[in-house]
């Protein structure tokens, strides 16, 4: 059974993003993972910016599935409006893909995503 959840302990998801070849510190991001039972199956994260921003730059998965990353995606999209934010930003070329089909516009060369009444439109 699958589980996508934010995660407290950021270890499984800094060893699952180890295994792909990317080295990072998730320790001030809000992160979640999906998970198979013990298996770590993909990782997102939303990280805040020296100016205020809040970005998602990193979704990664178990296998390059599109699908899979866009449930990720939107499952911490919706956590970060629970949490009030209201905008997110986004500037990792190779999530050009997932951000259109989130609905981010580019704008002075990044990505921008509202929030406001992003869950609640039926489009979405």
């Amino acid at each position: 059974m699958l589980t996508i959840k934010e995660v407290e302990n950021k270890t499984i998801a800094e060893q699952f993003l180890l295994k792909k070849g990317i080295e990072v510190s998730l320790t001030e991001d809000i992160v979640m993972t999906c998970m198979d039972r013990d298996e770590c199956l993909g990782v997102a994260a939303l990280t805040l910016k020296e100016e205020g921003k809040v970005y998602l730059d990193l979704v990664k998965m178990i296998e390059d599935d599109l699908s899979f990353a866009h449930g990720m995606a939107k499952s911490i999209l919706n956590l970060a409006d629970l949490r009030g934010i209201k905008q997110v930003y986004g500037k990792n070329p190779e999530l050009s893909r997932l951000y259109q089909m989130l609905q981010f516009t580019e704008q002075d060369g990044e990505y921008v995503l509202s929030l406001e009444g992003y869950f609640t439109q039926e489009k979405h």
